[in-house]
């Protein structure tokens, strides 16, 4: 199918207000794989009393990227959440050994 410019609607006559626009955001990153992993690391953070500065230090990031992470940062793979769940996860088994 193509489309020619008359098909469309012109998007002078579509209104969008602030609200549209943070509602769409919001269900972007509410939707995407960021924000699971995001979750995880905050359910680590408080399941585990952790402070913010406990988690820099576990995941070895500065606290921007940490925040990022958990703030669902859509622009950053997947791949650093992972990573720093593994992180955190594997010095929490560290801790948890030494307490033995």
């Amino acid at each position: 199918m193509v489309l020619k410019a008359d098909d469309l609607i012109p998007v002078d006559d579509i209104k969008f207000t602030d609200e549209d626009l943070r509602v769409g955001l919001v269900k972007t990153i509410m939707n995407s794989e960021q924000y699971k992993y995001s979750e995880e690391l905050l359910d680590l953070r408080y399941d585990n009393s952790l402070s913010l500065q406990d988690m820099i230090h576990m995941t070895e990031l500065t606290k921007y990227e940490y925040l990022s992470l958990e703030c669902s940062d859509i622009t950053i793979d997947v791949s650093e959440y992972k990573k720093a769940i593994n992180k955190v996860n594997n010095k929490l088994k560290e801790w948890e050994h030494h307490t033995d």
